[in-house]
């Protein structure tokens, strides 16, 4: 049931109850939080004390992403929390309510560790989701309260509370490996690597440890693969007038000849090198392959017409024609206005998992508890198919191969998990 503010039941934005206009009570020192909390809490008349306490959920966001990636997160977990039919819920955790607590960090990556610490010890989060990178993941886990993070790349030194639900980098590289092995049927591939970027090196190195193998099952001979670096520049030569810092790779890469080149770094750097490739050789036509961030589409912004394709994988694809998929396609965009994508898909099912984890130990929901249940996670009924959560807290789940053209995506192939995708 939505509230007069346009909120299901059991939802609150941070700062609907507690916190008013810019001055966000993040930026208050903690030692003053408390008592600040009390003073707004009588003065907006908000009753903590009425009846069952809830169980509530943090999710710590960044809404400035120009992907929107944080809004999309936000939205799947207002409908999950929405098609879980809350008030039935309750009766299953001795009459207390799911309360998501929403916060943002206007994109100052700071703000993260501060508000999930805010999270756990002033709200008494029972878990928390968000993070769509190593370093913002890195900045949540101080919190000791399981946290449901939205990408698949594993954090050096995070605890054994950190769960992964997206695309992992390992399975992503894999993915491309069999698409260019099998679908592209690529000769001569080079790949441009940002070496600073933790995900982009695992993605290349699982892809390069996959395509030999990935090769032979397609019968296609061994094909030749160059890498070329980039981002170990910190303070990179001055340029000429109108020559772009793509230029001395973008000579090395036509030298080489490739039919087909995998881009591995943030899309924005894929933006400028495709364009820049695009203006100084304009005869060039390899086939492109994007392996970034997931969801990343969104920001494409390439020279080149519609006949423009990028080859890429995500962990959800919209399919129509998906009987599944399409009560949860309807009910989000009637909800919301806008088309789901990966991120509101991952939250979705990712709320949805942790409730079940959660009534798996109802008589007694503590953090712990609730960890040790989702590490138990197995064959959960996701969007995509079938959720398993691994002994290392990576979700495994089905990928998709995806073609990309003028704002469209094209279905290549799924992988579900199997013996010889794992």
């Amino acid at each position: 049931m939505m509230n007069a503010q346009g909120r299901w039941t059991g939802e609150i934005a941070y700062g609907q109850c507690i916190a008013h206009g810019k001055d966000s009570l993040q930026w208050i020192p903690m030692k003053q939080f408390t008592m600040y909390l009390i003073w707004l809490t009588a003065l907006s008349g908000c009753n903590p004390t009425a009846g069952p306490p809830p169980i509530v959920i943090g999710h710590v966001s960044d809404k400035t992403r120009q992907d929107k990636a944080g809004e999309q997160a936000e939205l799947g977990i207002r409908l999950a929390l929405n098609h879980l039919n809350n008030e039935a819920f309750a009766k299953e955790f001795g009459g207390r309510p799911i309360q998501v607590r929403h916060t943002d960090t206007r994109g100052l990556l700071d703000a993260f560790e501060s508000q999930a610490v805010r999270l756990e010890s002033v709200n008494r989060s029972l878990a928390l989701f968000g993070g769509f990178s190593v370093p913002e993941t890195t900045a949540l886990h101080h919190a000791k309260v399981p946290l449901l993070t939205l990408h698949g790349q594993p954090a050096a030194g995070a605890s054994n509370f950190v769960f992964y639900l997206g695309m992992s980098p390992t399975r992503q590289g894999a993915l491309l490996a069999k698409i260019v092995a099998e679908d592209l049927k690529t000769k001569q591939i080079t790949i441009l690597l940002d070496v600073k970027n933790p995900a982009s090196v695992a993605v290349v190195d699982s892809f390069q440890k996959s395509l030999p193998q990935s090769r032979k099952n397609a019968k296609q001979a061994t094909a030749g693969v160059m890498v070329l670096r980039f981002g170990e520049d910190s303070a990179p030569a001055p340029r000429p007038a109108g020559e772009s810092k793509w230029h001395d790779l973008n000579k090395r890469l036509i030298d080489q000849e490739p039919d087909t080149v995998l881009f591995a770094g943030s899309v924005q750097d894929f933006n400028t090198w495709h364009n820049s490739l695009r203006k100084e050789h304009p005869k060039a036509n390899p086939q492109i392959v994007f392996a970034g961030a997931d969801g990343s589409q969104r920001l494409f912004d390439l020279d080149g017409g519609n006949k423009m394709a990028v080859t890429m994988a995500t962990a959800f694809y919209a399919d129509p024609a998906a009987e599944k998929l399409t009560p949860f396609l309807k009910a989000y965009h009637e909800a919301f206005q806008v088309e789901a994508d990966v991120h509101a898909a991952v939250a979705y099912d990712g709320f949805r998992m942790l409730v079940e984890a959660m009534k798996r130990t109802a008589a007694q929901l503590t953090p712990e508890k609730v960890r040790d249940e989702l590490v138990k996670t197995k064959d959960f009924d996701g969007l995509s198919g079938p959720l398993t959560m691994t002994a290392d807290r990576q979700m495994q789940r089905t990928i998709y191969g995806v073609s990309w053209q003028n704002g469209a995506m094209k279905l290549i192939r799924a992988f579900p998990v199997d013996k010889e995708f794992p």
